[in-house]
Parts: C-alpha cells; structure tokens; sequence
C-alpha cells in the first residue's frame, strides 16, 4: 500500500514533465488505474471491515470526497483559463 501511495506522486511528475502528447496520455493513463484501485480499496474497505452502523456513511463519504475533489479541479482550470503562460497547463497537473 504505501509503495501505491508514493506510485501517485511519480506519475503525476509524468504528466507535468510530459515533453509531448504521447508522454502525457501515458501518465494520464498510468494514473487513471493508479486512481481507480484506489476508489476500489477504499470502498471494499467500508463494505467488508468498519461496523454495519458506519458503513453507509463512509462509502458516502468516499464519493463525497471524489465530488470535492472535481470541484476544486473545476475551480483551478477556471483559474488558470485566461493565463497566457507556455506552462499554464501544468498548473493543474501540480495541485494533483
């Protein structure tokens, strides 16, 4: 599991540092998997460990924070749409 955790942070440096088109896909990929595993474990964890009293709340919980996590992705690309940097783009990929 914490070899899993430090996989994210490696492939976002992939899509930051993408010197090209296919570069970038393929970390966007690597990372759409990583990401995936990630909202699996953590509900089979909600489902099959905590108590029957908590569980409907923490896979709730699980999505709730997934819709966060859209919103202030929503928020940093509304931001960043009128920067005319040649790197604006990457500003999305580091507040991963």
């Amino acid at each position: 599991m914490i070899g899993a955790l430090l996989m994210v942070p490696c492939l976002i440096f992939i899509q930051f540092f993408a010197p090209s088109l296919g570069v970038l896909e393929t970390g966007q990929i690597l990372l759409g998997i990583a990401l995936g595993i990630f909202q699996t474990i953590t509900c089979v964890y909600a489902i099959e460990v905590m108590p029957t009293c908590l569980r409907a709340y923490l896979t709730s919980y699980v999505n709730l924070c997934w819709v966060f996590g859209q919103l202030i992705a929503t928020g940093v690309l509304r931001g960043v749409l009128d920067m005319q940097a040649p790197w604006t783009y990457r500003v999305p990929f580091a507040v991963q």
